[in-house]
């Protein structure tokens, strides 16, 4: 635990130090949201519903951008591979980026909340929004770190993580836009509780199952 809480301390600083990654998200996820509020119907309700889609892809293809750079530090200086010999366990080191990544992408989607409200005309409730948003950008962060570790040592790790990372996180961007929808336009077959459930599902299946896969990443 001293090594984790050492570690997240760490990457803090890191994140906090390049903040040209949440810059980057940011832009990419509202020129996304902004491209989609142009494209189809204007009508009030259309809107509403390419708003919930439009959102979630650009944090996921902003995401990307933010995901990509987050090994650069111990990659360039080969901090991640001292810390190893050292004996810090890959697990550790796992979790403690994850949960920065997580704490990162979810400060993303704060800032492009009310682009989104803005663009669309709609928006979700505060409590049940932040609720989705943190259970869709835990979903996120854990395959995101995975695959980020494994595509960090290519100079096209800008390009291959989407490439990777987008089959297997269509599960959730698929419930978590059914869950802000529902979030938004009401729920009157009384589904919402059932796709919640499986967004809460999705996100600890990656953090258990990408957790244990990252040493053999690593390896």
């Amino acid at each position: 635990m001293t090594a984790f809480r050492a570690l997240i301390v760490k990457d803090l600083r890191i994140l906090l130090r390049k903040r040209g990654g949440f810059l980057s998200a940011f832009a990419l996820g509202a020129i996304i949201m902004l491209m989609a509020s142009l494209s189809g119907e204007a009508t009030p309700i259309s809107l509403g519903q390419r708003g919930a889609a439009a959102f979630w892809m650009g944090l996921f293809m902003g995401s990307t951008l933010f995901l990509s750079d987050s090994f650069e530090t111990e990659q360039r200086e080969g901090g991640q591979r001292a810390l190893i010999l050292l004996g810090t366990s890959p697990t550790a080191f796992f979790y403690s980026k994850a949960l920065v990544n997580f704490f990162g992408l979810f400060v993303v989607g704060i800032l492009l909340t009310p682009i989104s409200a803005a663009l669309f005309g709609v928006g979700p409730s505060l409590g049940g929004g932040l609720l989705i948003l943190a259970l869709g950008t835990l979903s996120l962060s854990a395959p995101g770190t995975l695959f980020t570790a494994i595509v960090s040592e290519s100079d096209k790790r800008h390009l291959l993580l989407p490439v990777m990372m987008f089959p297997l996180v269509v599960p959730v961007l698929i419930t978590v836009v059914q869950s802000t929808l529902l979030l938004t336009f009401g729920d009157a077959m009384g589904q919402a509780s059932a796709w919640n459930s499986l967004l809460a599902i999705f996100a600890l299946l990656h953090w258990l199952l990408d957790g244990a896969l990252y040493s053999r990443a690593v390896d």
